[in-house]
């Protein structure tokens, strides 16, 4: 079986560092080959920072993308 490689979304905009980040921080520990099911510490705090940020870096299409992709599992439905 082949190893799946979880890869970044391109939002088209820049995003804040620190949502940088959380997003690599979150495909590390996946590339790695760890526990999906654990991967919610890292997306709970993904989550959070675009709450925080929404309005303010980025507008609510750019937040939305992020979530529905990182947070709400889109990454894990991605062809390989």
């Amino acid at each position: 079986m082949e190893k799946k490689i979880y890869k970044r979304l391109d939002v088209g905009v820049e995003l804040p560092e620190y949502i940088e980040d959380d997003i690599q921080l979150l495909l590390d520990y996946l590339n790695a080959g760890n526990n999906i099911l654990l991967s919610d510490v890292y997306r709970s705090n993904l989550r959070l920072d675009i709450n925080s940020s929404e309005g303010y870096d980025f507008d609510s299409d750019v937040a939305e993308m992020l979530r529905n992709y990182y947070v709400r599992g889109g990454i894990f439905d991605e062809p390989d």
